[in-house]
């Protein structure tokens, strides 16, 4: 049995090809226990025309991060196979606003953020499960090409400041949250594109959804939910 997870660095080149020719296509989306971020969520809702609300509904679970404490989503597994909701033989429905842990296989990606100066330091490892033929094959990467070329940077940006609000929690509210306070979170969080835009009336993802290039409305108002999120708990810790 290979081992699972071998470190690499930065620089370090691995091969790597997936696609309908490899005989292991679509294995990956089976066993199914993904986390979504909540760009996640907004990039996939948009791809299938649903409001946040109505995919969340639809295609995930909530539950509480067993390290954060904060109310998490995960894709809603189906049977047999605990299989991805939204894969098909011809493979993934959404692939253009696949989630970030799904364009980041077969790499993964630790952050650290420094609590003094909020930069943030990636460690990778490589994934070497022993269903997936894809390794030792096509082209030749490393992890920043990788990145580029799967198109994670917005996903990095968007998603990377949730440290700072786990970092919050864990120091300054360590305890459970109240089921009150995890709604608001909740809310906050995965809901926040759902939210009238005061000038026309409509959600902003249903807004942008007419404009697929255009992402910059979104991502503001995700800035904003994380430090909604943050005045959430520093209200909860008083």
């Amino acid at each position: 049995m290979t081992e699972l997870f071998q470190p690499l660095a930065h620089d370090t080149p691995f091969r790597f090809h997936c696609g309908p020719d490899v005989t292991c296509f679509n294995r990956c989306c089976r066993n199914l226990n993904q986390f979504l971020y909540p760009y996640d969520v907004v990039r996939m809702a948009r791809a299938l025309g649903l409001s946040a609300g109505e995919f969340l509904a639809c295609y995930t679970r909530r539950h509480v991060g067993p390290e954060t404490g904060l109310p998490v989503v995960s894709l809603k597994p189906q049977m047999p196979g605990r299989h991805c909701p939204l894969v098909t033989l011809q493979g993934c429905r959404v692939y253009n606003d696949r989630p970030a842990s799904c364009r980041l296989y077969p790499l993964a990606r630790a952050v650290v953020r420094d609590p003094q100066t909020g930069s943030i330091e990636e460690r990778f490892a490589l994934i070497r499960e022993d269903h997936c033929q894809g390794h030792g094959g096509g082209t030749q990467w490393d992890a920043r090409r990788w990145i580029e070329n799967q198109g994670l940077s917005p996903y990095n940006c968007n998603n990377d400041p949730l440290l700072a609000v786990i970092a919050f929690k864990r120091h300054r509210h360590p305890q459970p949250l109240p089921p009150q306070v995890g709604d608001a979170i909740y809310e906050s969080l995965y809901l926040f594109a759902d939210t009238p835009d005061v000038s026309d009336g409509k959600s902003t993802l249903a807004a942008t959804a007419a404009r697929p290039a255009d992402f910059t409305e979104i991502e503001g108002r995700l800035s904003a939910a994380y430090d909604a999120v943050v005045e959430i708990l520093k209200e909860s810790a008083r």
